[in-house]
Formats: structure tokens, C-alpha cells, sequence
């Protein structure tokens, strides 16, 4: 009877480990599936900062020749539908773009919430181009409780901590927070997390409320910190401090899975 029990005992225990490893198993699939879409869009990013560095060493002559067309041929005919039509401002296409992005990113987050219990994200956002208000739409978008009987499970991530960042490629990358209360305690305060990641790129808090921080870091060409650049810096110092305070999870694989390249847009991006 002794020897009975026992081998039913053992057989249960390994039962259990192995629905155990199964399940690591399938987890570390999907995640290694979303690295894959990361690294195409980091690739594509990469690309697109060495179009706009070479572009930036060949601006002053460009600039001086649009000054000249300007003056001559004034503004060449009305304004399309879908252009900008001044600075700070923005057409209907681009604010739905990024409200799309943010519902888009946050859902990517939150499966990976209720998947790995990760609560803490930093990802960048093409759509807003460092624009505030867009930034806000798309945080709201982010936000939005969701139905789970609904066929649209955009958003979700209202009680996830995440901040976003945008780049005006020519001048500055903006980070906006959010961070509920319950999640406040493990980093300390929001400040604490804005430090970690701005204090290599030299941010500036421009507003902060309850759960909320409005942060922008400026372009400086003579300490070459260029808004591309400086958004991927602190993505990267984000990953860093979150994984001391152990906020993000070591991957025990035998293959190397870099979760910074995973937080770069949803950076998802996630």
C-alpha cells in the first residue's frame, strides 16, 4: 500500500510539472512570436533615423531654396484635405490614426498583462509625431474599458502603467504616463520612473496630476541627442530599472529574448 501511494503521488507531481512546462512552453512561443514583429519594426525605425540624419546635415540648403520658392510663387494653390495645416495643429486622418494606434497598442499590452503579469510599459508611438493632443487621444483610446462580448477589443489597459512616447523628429520626444494608484507603490511615485528614464537625455516634467506626467525631452544637435535616438535611450533605461526592481520577468529559455526590443511600440515596439 506504501509503495502504491507513492508511486501515485509521483506520478501526480510529474503529471503536474508537465502541464507546467507546457504551458511556459506555449507562453515563451507567443512571446517569441511578438519579438519577431518588434524587430521588423525597430528595423524599420533604424531606417528611418538615418533618412532623417542625413536629411537634418543636408537641411540648410534645403531650407534656404524653400524660403526662395516661398517668397516667389507664394503657396502654390489651396491645401489638400488630409494636410497639416499649421504647426501644432492636425487633420481628422491623423487623430484617428493615432486613437487606432493607441487602442491597438493596448491591447497588445494587456494580453501580455493577462498572459505574463507584466504591468509596466514604455512604448513609442508613430501616428502622434510628438504631438500632445494626439498623444491624449490615443491615451484615451488606450484607456478604454472594453466590452468583452464586443468584436472591437481595442484598448483595455486602463489598470496597466504605461508611458508613451512620441517623437517630433526635428525637435523633441514627448512621454506622457499613466500610472494607476495601485501600481505606484513598486516604483515609489511616478517621478521616480520619469528619472530613470530621462536623466541621459535630459527631460523637463512640463505637468503631473494624481496618475499622470507630461515630459519632454529637447533635441540638442551639440550633445548629439536627436528625438529618434533619445526615444530609444529611454525605452532602454525604462527596461533597465523596471528589470532591477523586478517589474519585468527574466526569460530562463536557452534562446535570449530581449524584452527592451518588445516594450520599443508596443517598441510592442510591444
Amino acid at each position: 500500500d506504501f509503495l502504491h501511494r507513492l508511486l501515485f503521488s509521483t506520478s501526480s507531481i510529474m503529471a503536474d510539472q508537465e502541464a507546467r512546462i507546457t504551458a511556459l512552453e506555449e507562453q515563451n512561443k507567443a512571446l517569441k512570436t511578438l519579438v519577431e514583429d518588434l524587430k521588423k519594426e525597430l528595423d524599420a525605425a533604424e531606417k528611418r533615423l538615418d533618412e532623417i540624419e542625413a536629411a537634418a546635415k543636408a537641411g540648410g540648403d534645403a531650407g534656404g531654396k524653400k524660403k526662395k520658392e516661398k517668397k516667389k510663387g507664394g503657396d502654390g494653390g489651396s491645401k489638400k484635405k488630409d494636410d497639416k495645416p499649421a504647426a501644432g495643429a492636425f487633420t481628422e486622418k491623423e487623430l484617428k490614426a493615432s486613437i487606432k494606434e493607441g487602442g491597438k497598442k493596448a491591447q497588445d499590452i494587456a494580453g501580455m498583462h493577462d498572459m505574463g503579469g507584466m504591468s509596466y510599459f514604455s512604448i513609442s508611438l508613430e501616428t502622434c509625431k510628438g504631438d500632445w493632443e494626439l498623444m491624449q487621444a490615443a491615451m484615451d483610446a488606450a484607456n478604454k474599458r472594453v466590452d468583452e462580448d464586443a468584436d472591437d477589443r481595442k484598448g483595455g489597459a486602463h489598470d496597466v502603467a504605461k508611458c508613451f512616447l512620441s517623437c517630433d523628429d526635428a525637435k523633441h520626444v514627448a512621454l506622457l504616463f499613466h500610472v494607476p494608484k495601485p501600481l505606484q507603490e513598486a516604483i515609489g511615485s511616478i517621478e521616480n520612473w520619469i528619472e530613470a528614464m530621462t536623466k541621459d537625455i535630459g527631460g523637463k516634467i512640463l505637468e503631473t496630476t494624481e496618475e499622470t506626467a507630461k515630459v519632454i525631452a529637447e533635441q540638442n544637435k551639440d550633445k548629439e541627442l536627436f528625438p529618434l535616438k533619445m526615444r530609444d535611450e529611454a525605452i532602454n533605461a525604462s527596461f533597465r530599472w523596471l528589470k532591477e526592481k523586478k517589474l519585468v520577468p527574466d526569460d530562463d529559455s536557452d534562446e535570449e529574448v530581449d524584452m527592451s526590443e518588445m516594450y520599443e511600440n508596443a517598441g510592442v515596439e510591444w
